[in-house]
């Protein structure tokens, strides 16, 4: 899996985070994916807006990739 993000950068804050995260800089309308760092899909959701906050109470602690239609790509850390 690229999470190379070639196209662009989403900013996903606050990093780290506990309990959900706010990611920037979506398409509405794009599928998200939030990868495990063993590349393990976990999430996905359809952006309704460019903004938007997301809950991830799980997750284990640990490094996440967000990868998102038009080769966007963001990183985060759980603990």
């Amino acid at each position: 899996i690229d999470f190379s993000g070639e196209h662009g950068k989403l900013s996903v804050y606050p990093n780290p985070a506990h309990g959900s995260v706010t990611i920037a800089g979506l398409q509405p309308g794009s599928s998200v994916s939030i990868y495990d760092a063993g590349g393990r899909l976990v999430k996905t959701f359809t952006a309704n807006a460019a903004s938007q906050q997301v809950d991830i109470n799980g997750l284990a602690a640990g490094v996440y990739f967000v990868k998102a239609a038009g080769g966007l790509s963001g990183t985060f850390i759980v603990k």
